[in-house]
């Protein structure tokens, strides 16, 4: 695995580490780990320790065998191979996570993920566009500012692209810090990288 994703990081222009500290060094790290886990106060140093503690690190090791940094044009990019268990046996299995940042973070709350079943059926609090065929893909929801979110989702080529992202990778998402997708392939070829990636730009590029 670490020998396909070093190959890959040089092909597509970023770093490759096996190292999963090398995340921190991307210049919207410490906001990122600020918002999405308050408790932490976006302390580094704490996040470091954690990750460097010998009971920890080599179940970490496994779980995050590498991790591939830098940008994506304008945008901090990240790409992390991680593991998850099966229920019935020890083994591990990988997946990709793909991570693409804001360069001027959002205060929104803003939530767009894949629409459940039950999302379907109720639409309280949910922010609609005109198009049918997102409102019944897509579920957009913000905490504050949902004229700004408004405006982003009646973008008919925001409500294309984010169509086309989740159809292809329906475990995506896009909040204040950018978007996300996930490859269920720890070891994707170049051209699903390569895909997923421009994917995930033309709708980060929809929000400037």
């Amino acid at each position: 695995m670490r020998e396909h994703w070093q190959t890959i990081s040089g092909q597509i222009g970023l770093d490759y580490s096996e190292n999963i500290e090398a995340i921190f060094d991307m210049p919207t790290v410490m906001d990122i780990l600020s918002r999405e886990n308050p408790n932490s106060g976006g302390d580094i140093q704490k996040a470091k320790e954690f990750l460097n503690n010998p009971f920890f690190r080599p179940f970490l090791e496994k779980r995050f065998p590498c991790v591939l940094t830098g940008k994506i044009g304008k945008y901090d990019a990240a790409i992390i191979p991680a593991a998850g268990t099966h229920s019935s046996s020890s083994g591990y299995y990988y997946h990709t996570h793909l991570h693409l940042v804001f360069p001027r973070k959002y205060d929104f709350g803003m939530s767009i993920k894949k629409n459940t079943f039950f999302g379907r059926l109720f639409r309280a609090g949910k922010i609609l566009s005109h198009d049918i065929e997102f409102n019944k893909l897509i579920a957009v929801k913000a905490k504050s500012n949902r004229e700004q979110v408004t405006s982003f989702v009646d973008n008919p080529k925001l409500i294309e692209a984010v169509k086309q992202l989740f159809v292809r990778y329906p475990d995506s998402s896009v909040s204040d810090f950018g978007v996300k997708a996930k490859i269920m392939d720890g070891t994707p070829e170049l051209t699903e990288v390569k895909s997923a990636l421009e994917l995930m730009r033309a709708v980060i590029e929809c929000f400037y």
